[in-house]
């Protein structure tokens, strides 16, 4: 081998340190951004973030730069090892090859600079090293990226120019950051790194993230951005009270958010942190203007808030002494952001510019969030219906209606007795409007109705105010009642009803020798399974309005005493507790074991007797929905739990109700067709939802007989009987019903006999209730009698062309025997009217038995003010005598009731009726209903003035009054009404309901209908 001159060793040198320079930068600059980088490589705690999809991309596209990286260290590794070949076998010719080797080696160096460019480039913009960069106009600030490591500075080399950003742990680290300065210039370099730091933090984190910015010597100054912030912590200008409430949210989250299974903010999962942001505490000027005071509660917080999520950014002037008996050794956790590296490498803190701040933040206000719900498929396992309705409701019924901490289905909902012998007897509800409480009873329900079945638990749902939140749960097989849009008097009879079924189960277990439902249930249930009854009230003060009397609270206050030994309870809520017209409130609450609390003002919050100090710091920090604060302890401090709760979607919603809808029936096909009480107060009933009517055509596969009825009409009305006592085959009853009472089981009717005076009058300008009160009368005719036994006479004089006009014809028609007739001008009416009073005049002549046999005979004049010549003389006419027709209508209204003819007349108004019959007349129908009508009218014909109120609240929904003469009690109610639906006009609504009540009641008339229905009961 040739030795080497002088000139060659030069040479050699000079490659050498060639060599050595490049592969000294591509270290420096490639191996800290490697080393440091580590946020983009390493998955969070708990469940992922919204971010996942982008930090798999950060993933890949960092794999591909490592084993670019990886490569070309390893191409120069290879080349350094050639070069002292080249050099040992070094001659003049071989010069040029030198010259490619570096020229390689730069390409590679070059190469490498270009993919790690691209890398970064490509990074998420929070991530970019230079904030001024990004486009934020086109960012998403909906992406979440936790800040566990943040960038700080970065390190830049000069031979390549390669920018390397370096990180610092962040929400990883226990340590607070703290930066020095001594220098104006180093003032100006260290403020510039937080501000820096706080919009990297922002753009990072956008809607997890509090700010607490203290500047006390500049008043704010350092920050003039602050009011550009999505969350800030405002409510004290004093630093050292700002300072106490801080530590007193790292205590409450201490307490109430983290647990053995999240033991850090961080930990816990998104769904359940979203309502707890992550704070940082950025003291500036550190310590101007700071006392004391300030600087224990700060370095407390540096020390003890990093696993609360309270993070301290301290900016230190090292020339500045601390306030007398003040020291940083009190600061446990302080850490410079650069920390060794700074003494290895040439480092420079980031920094941002005024306008960067403002595109940023302006940027960032018109962003939306997105909502990181609690999924509701943690509760409930939604793929195996076999495994729902196995609780046991004999000692308690409890179901998690959210989570907490680090598990997201143990926030839980119970009444009864606890395993560790507590109580919990009913429960109310405080939320502000947004808040989420009514995802909350949706939530309870349906985790409810998927553990008990509906021998199990069975609910009274009522929504007050003009709520429809419980809509869809008519077909819920556990709903025994549900009432929207609630009146006042309507929510008490709910209250009323499960009192008195409260009364029943007592005197059952009385007579049983058990105490309760505990030692009923554990006596082996002798009379049959009793489910436990749960009254979920939305806006529960609609209880107490308009009730002088105290109804409400009395019958709540027997509800919260006495319920839950009958397994009865009760879970109210309104925007805050309790009611302005409630009595008896301290009593009632003393029994709600049970406080849920949600998103509410400060002042209601503040003036709370329900929670106690600890409970109500906990509501205050209750901002986002879903939020809740559970205390299954009277409000004790000792008992508050703080979740969120689960988010139930309104399709799986429905799509739970079906498959439970599904289940009863395939479980419990013999009840089947049961269905809730569906009381609506906006709307008008409908007499095919009627469960007396239901009750009755069920127990009955054919006309029932005397005996039948009359067991159907003893039958009380919570058993779906009529609940009337006097029900004799003798009198030919006839029920008809008129509507639904302001009741649960009430619907109002009227019973016919062949009594005096068992006559109909209607009076009121209401066309859609006359008519729908008429037509569905004259549907329910055919109900009480087989076809031989009655017969109609009928003159329709509406209006022709009006809507209502021939809608009384189709239900004649359809309703009419042979012997029947209809007619819309007198004349002909005229010849039947005076068939009928002879037929009175024969039965007057006729003894008892053969008038049993005689069918009842229905004279119906409907809209009778357009006839003139039924009308009585005017006064003043001389002695003008009644028109042969008025005295037919005087004698049949006088003396046709006993003898089964019954009168039948519809009037618009009072005055229209005084131009038929006299006063004392009036007084001979027995059965009167009244519209909306003047106060004058309404005593006149009812003997009230109620009939004069009827539509205080509104045109809709539509109310009458009915008085039973004999009785004299007014019962409002609303009526039967000639009405359109969303799916149907009118006309068609009318003509369906008409046509499917006359055709059930014609297969009690069909043998051959008969004979397959009894053979479908056999079999089933």
């Amino acid at each position: 081998m040739a030795k080497l001159d002088k000139s060659d060793r030069h040479a050699r040198n000079v490659v050498g340190k060639k060599f050595d320079e490049l592969v000294s930068g591509l270290v420096a600059s490639i191996q800290p951004f490697l080393e440091k980088y580590t946020f983009v490589t390493k998955p969070p705690y708990g469940s992922q973030d919204p971010q996942d999809s982008l930090r798999d991309k950060i993933l890949v596209e960092n794999a591909t730069v490592a084993q670019v990286v990886e490569k070309s260290a390893k191409t120069l590794r290879d080349l350094l090892i050639k070069r002292v070949e080249i050099y040992e076998e070094m001659h003049p010719e071989n010069q040029s090859k030198m010259d490619q080797l570096i020229q390689s080696a730069k390409n590679q160096q070059q190469s490498v600079k270009d993919q790690f460019d691209a890398f970064t480039k490509a990074l998420h913009p929070a991530l970019s090293f230079d904030l001024g960069k990004p486009d934020w106009a086109k960012h998403d600030f909906a992406q979440n990226i936790l800040a566990n490591e943040i960038f700080v500075f970065f390190t830049k080399d000069e031979l390549t120019g390669i920018q390397a950003p370096i990180v610092v742990p962040f929400l990883d680290s226990e340590s607070a950051l703290h930066f020095t300065f001594n220098t104006p210039k180093g003032k100006e370099n260290a403020h510039g790194a937080m501000h820096s730091l706080v919009m990297r933090i922002c753009a990072m984190m956008p809607y997890s993230s509090k700010f607490c910015l203290l500047d006390p010597s500049g008043m704010g100054g350092e920050f003039p951005y602050q009011g550009q912030l999505q969350s800030i912590r405002f409510g004290h200008s004093d630093t050292a009270r700002l300072l106490e409430d801080v530590v007193d949210d790292i205590r409450r989250i201490s307490g109430s958010v983290l647990s053995t299974d999240a033991k850090r903010l961080i930990e816990v999962d998104a769904e359940l942190r979203s309502g707890e942001k992550f704070e940082f505490i950025v003291a500036a000027n550190f310590p101007h203007g700071y006392d004391r005071r300030s600087i224990e509660l700060l370095a407390q917080i540096a020390n003890n808030g990093a696993r609360a999520g309270k993070h301290v950014i301290l900016l230190q002037d090292t020339n500045a002494e601390l306030p007398n008996g003040a020291s940083m050794e009190a600061f446990k956790t302080l850490k410079p952001p650069m920390g060794d590296f700074a003494s290895k490498e040439k480092a420079y803190y980031t920094s941002v510019s005024d306008s960067v701040i403002s595109e940023l933040l302006g940027y960032l206000v018109k962003g939306k969030p997105k909502e990181a719900n609690l999924e509701f498929k943690h509760l409930v396992d939604l793929d195996a219906p076999d495994t729902w309705w196995k609780g046991d409701a004999s000692q308690r019924i409890q179901t998690s209606i959210g989570g907490a901490g680090g598990r997201k289905n143990d926030l839980t909902l119970w009444f009864g007795h606890s395993q560790d012998g507590r109580t919990c007897s009913h429960g109310m509800l405080g939320a502000t409007t947004g808040a989420g409480k009514s995802n909350l009873y949706h939530v309870f329900i349906m985790t409810l109705a998927c553990q008990y079945s509906p021998d199990e638990l069975q609910f009274y749902l009522i929504d007050g105010k003009q709520g429809v939140e419980f809509q869809n749960y008519p077909q819920l097989p556990h709903a025994r009642v549900v009432s929207l849009k609630t009146a006042p008097e309507l929510a008490r009879s709910v209250l009323a009803e499960l009192v008195e079924e409260m009364e029943r189960r007592n005197e059952l277990f009385k007579s049983l020798k058990v105490e309760d439902i505990f030692g009923y249930r554990a006596a082996g249930s002798p009379n049959g399974k009793l489910p436990r009854l749960l009254l979920i009230v939305d806006e529960f003060q609609t209880l107490f309005e308009d009730d002088r009397d105290g109804v409400g609270s009395e019958l709540m206050y027997k509800l919260s005493g006495q319920g839950r030994s009958a397994g009865i309870h009760m879970f109210v809520g309104s925007q805050r507790f309790g009611a302005p017209d409630m009595t008896k409130q301290t009593a009632i609450f003393g029994n709600m074991h049970l406080r849920v609390g949600m998103n509410m003002s400060e002042a209601d919050v503040t003036a709370l007797q329900e929670f106690g100090p600890e409970g109500k710091k906990q509501l205050r920090a209750c901002k986002e929905k879903g939020q809740v604060v559970v205390n299954d302890g009277l409000g004790d401090d000792r008992n508050n739990k703080a979740g969120r709760v689960a988010f139930l979607e309104r399709d799986l919603q429905k799509k739970l109700l079906s498959q439970l809808r599904a289940k009863w029936e395939a479980e419990y096909p013999e009840q089947s067709d049961r269905r809730a009480i569906l009381l609506d107060g906006s709307g008008q009933p409908s007499i095919v939802d009627n469960p007396q009517l239901r009750r009755l055509q069920k127990d009955n596969f054919t006309r029932p007989d005397n005996e039948n009825w009359q067991k159907f009409a003893n039958a009380q009305p919570h058993e779906g009987g009529l609940g009337e006592p006097e029900w004799y085959s003798v009198e030919h009853p006839t029920v008809i019903w008129l509507g639904q009472e302001m009741n649960i089981h009430g619907h109002a009717r009227l019973i016919m006999r062949r009594r005096a005076h068992e006559h109909i009058i209607l009076v009121g300008d209401g066309n859609e209730a006359r008519l729908g009160l008429l037509g569905y009368t004259l549907a329910q005719i055919p109900l009480n009698h087989d076809s031989h036994d009655y017969k109609l006479l009928v003159l329709d004089r509406s209006i022709k062309g009006s809507p209502w006009n021939g809608a009384i014809k189709l239900v004649t028609e359809q309703a009419s025997t042979t012997d029947s007739s209809f007619h819309e001008i007198f004349s002909s009416f005229w010849v039947q009217l005076q068939a009928v009073k002879t037929e009175l005049e024969r039965r007057r002549e006729i003894d008892e038995e053969q008038m049993l046999q005689e069918p009842s005979i229905y004279v119906v004049l409907n809209d009778a003010q357009r006839l003139n010549d039924i009308q009585k003389p005017e006064v003043g006419l001389g002695s003008k005598s009644r028109s042969d027709a008025n005295k037919v209508l005087t004698d049949l209204l006088e003396s046709g009731g006993e003898l089964g003819i019954h009168l039948i007349m519809t009037f618009d108004t009072m005055r229209s009726v005084g131009k038929v019959f006299e006063r004392r007349e009036i007084e001979g129908f027995r059965h009167k209903i009244a519209l909306q009508m003047s106060e004058e009218d309404s005593f006149s014909l009812m003997k009230t003035r109620r009939a004069s109120r009827l539509q205080i609240g509104g045109k809709i929904p539509i109310y009458a009054l009915y008085l039973d003469q004999m009785q004299n009690r007014p019962l409002v109610f609303k009526p039967y009404c000639y009405v359109s639906s969303e799916e149907q006009t009118a006309e068609e609504l009318f003509a369906n309901t008409v046509s499917n009540l006359l055709d059930n009641i014609a297969n009690w008339n069909s043998d051959v209908q008969q004979e397959d229905i009894l053979e479908a009961a056999v079999v089933a």
